[in-house]
């Protein structure tokens, strides 16, 4: 009779340890699934929205540049008419 109550105490203990671990492993697997979307979705966001930024920024960068030559100034400044021109200087 003891060893009956000593076998459902341990497993009663063992069960809860189990319970413990379960939940401990749910929020691991929250907290890594948050950090991934949290590296993730900027670099989404960045393929989607910087081309048009970058884009704009360029065109009023060679509006200032040709606004100079214009003017007679001779600074050298370097001619970008898309992206590719941009990341191959």
């Amino acid at each position: 009779m003891e060893q009956e109550t000593e076998i459902l105490v341990k497993l009663n203990k063992i069960e809860k340890q189990n319970e413990q671990i379960k939940k401990r492993l749910w929020w691991t697997n929250f907290f890594a699934a948050l950090r991934l979307v949290i590296i993730i979705a900027p670099i989404i966001l960045g393929i989607i929205y910087l081309p048009s930024i970058i884009k704009n920024l360029l065109e009023k960068y060679n509006v200032i540049t040709s606004q100079m030559k214009l003017e007679n100034t001779d600074l050298n400044l370097p001619q970008f008419n898309n992206l590719n021109d941009l990341f191959s200087k």
